[in-house]
């Protein structure tokens, strides 16, 4: 029997198909999306492009040799939990979806935090309050559409608007729902007092469940028509963070993850949120885990693979031209070339401000170190280091906060790069684990999917059968000893030019 996890991310998505005995991927596709960026900062999707992407992507794998000898059994995925978009009955979309990254909502996060209080909301919610979150992008309809908001069945995120069009249920599960603002996350259900404070209904919100929870078998009719070979059942996910948490093994305390994608982000295992004053200063988020009564701590860097993206199309002409030749991977390049950097640039990676520690959404990005001598390996080198110097800031932070970080487990595009991941480890001081699988979070969807229909007697038992560590990083002694006085450095020179560079 095979099983699908689908994960949905913030400029493409992925199916992959695993065995259900061994874990072992053995079909995979992925399709890109676009962003629809305005002038005045919406950021938003098409969710119907998405769907149709999701739909691609899951034809893609159906009509794979190996899928069709070992047909789908069940199927589950893993979204990104900060958007929402008004839906009608039928399930369609009356204006697009608004990302995480979209300006809105700051007058309404204004407006909630004076009604709750922002301590009572990070209390109840676990979230940092933010124009980010689906609660402040409601009242924003509430206030600024009228029409559409009245005329609205449901406000639905990435999960529930797929099951929707899916013909089946609008339901989601407790850890993309805890990424609401509206969602209690001790006792897992919408948070009525915080929604009748703002007079929004609780009905349109989707009914949430537990991840795992068998919703029904795909209808024949669409089934067939995406190269399913039998009946499949669809089984709530989860939050895409969580799911790239969970994919890592990260089921008990002392271990998280660090997944570099276009974002950066670390998952820390918890088992109780730690809502304190100073953790709301650094801005920490806390979620529901897909296991049961435990949780996970995330820090976010905007600045992530994001950075080497903008380094490849802005400044990386003859690079694209050489990784071509060679045809090798340009990434793969850009580790070569890092190799040999011996004057790094200090790099804070603000490129789209600062989440976790700093906080600063109006935060901008620096390099620092120019020389007739620089050459572009410097920059590379020192984007490198500049996004894990943030990661260090994160691990001295919760450390000092007692949230325990014994070892990371990485995940993502960057889990590729052999000369990041002893990076990581040597400012870290951190063991770093690469793992058998890089994309975590289909591995983790597809073993959800799996103990829906029963194949598990529990998601940690898969989980410690399928995920393997693949190499190990142990920090250098001499290297973490440099790297920690660059990273005194790191701390110091930013807070004292941030104020005068805001308005650049």
């Amino acid at each position: 029997m095979s099983l699908l996890g689908i994960d949905l991310g913030t400029t493409g998505c992925k199916a992959l198909v695993f065995n259900d005995n061994n874990g072992e991927c053995f079909a995979n596709s992925y399709k890109e999306y676009s962003l629809m960026i305005s002038k005045e900062g919406y950021v938003e999707y098409n969710p119907a492009e998405v769907l149709e992407s999701i739909k691609i992507v899951i034809k893609n794998v159906n009509s794979d040799p190996e899928v069709m000898k070992d047909p789908i059994e069940a199927f589950s995925v893993s979204v990104s939990g900060d958007e929402v978009v008004p839906i009608n009955k039928s399930g369609d979309a009356l204006s697009n979806m608004i990302c995480s990254l979209d300006i809105r909502g700051v007058e309404e996060n204004k407006y909630i935090c004076q009604e709750i209080g922002t301590k009572k909301l990070y209390d109840i919610t676990g979230l940092p309050p933010s124009n980010m979150y689906a609660l402040n992008r409601i009242l924003w309809f509430k206030n600024n559409k009228p029409g559409i908001y009245n005329g609205t069945y449901k406000f639905a995120s990435w999960d529930s608007y797929i099951f929707k069009n899916f013909g089946l249920d609008c339901v989601s599960d407790y850890s993309v729902s805890s990424r609401t603002l509206a969602f209690d996350i001790l006792k897992k259900e919408w948070c009525q007092e915080i929604l009748d404070k703002l007079d929004i209904s609780i009905e349109l919100f989707p009914e949430c469940f537990p991840s795992g929870k068998v919703i029904g078998l795909l209808p024949e009719k669409l089934g067939n028509e995406l190269g399913f070979k039998r009946k499949v059942h669809t089984v709530i996910g989860g939050f895409d963070q969580i799911c790239a948490a969970l994919g890592s093994g990260v089921i008990k305390r002392g271990l998280g993850s660090v997944g570099t994608g276009t974002v950066e982000s670390m998952q820390v295992f918890v088992s109780n949120p730690i809502t304190t004053e100073n953790m709301l200063k650094s801005s920490y988020p806390f979620s529901n885990h897909v296991l049961g009564n435990s949780y996970i701590c995330l820090t976010i860097n905007f600045g992530g693979g994001s950075l080497l993206k903008w380094f490849r199309d802005s400044l990386a002409y003859e690079e694209k031209l050489e990784a071509n030749d060679r045809n090798i991977d340009i990434y793969k390049l850009f580790d070569e070339k890092a190799a040999k950097s011996r004057c790094p640039l200090m790099v804070y990676p603000y490129f789209e401000g600062a989440q976790t520690p700093l906080n600063d959404p109006f935060a901008k990005g620096l390099m620092l170190g120019f020389t007739l001598g620089t050459k572009k390996e410097d920059i590379i080198r020192g984007i490198l280091e500049g996004i894990t110097y943030e990661l260090k800031l994160n691990i001295n932070k919760l450390e000092e906060n007692g949230i325990k970080i014994d070892s990371l487990k990485a995940s993502g595009g960057g889990s590729k790069s052999d000369f990041w991941l002893q990076l990581k480890a040597d400012i870290t001081g951190k063991l770093i684990q690469s793992l058998n699988i890089n994309e975590a979070g289909c591995l983790a969807a597809s073993v959800i999917a799996g103990y829906g229909i029963g194949k598990y007697s529990s998601i940690e038992e898969a989980i410690n059968a399928f995920v393997k560590i693949k190499n190990e990083y142990y920090p250098n002694k001499d290297q973490f000893e440099y790297y920690g006085k660059r990273f005194e450095s790191y701390k110091k020179i930013y807070p004292l030019i941030s104020e005068y560079i805001k308005d650049i």
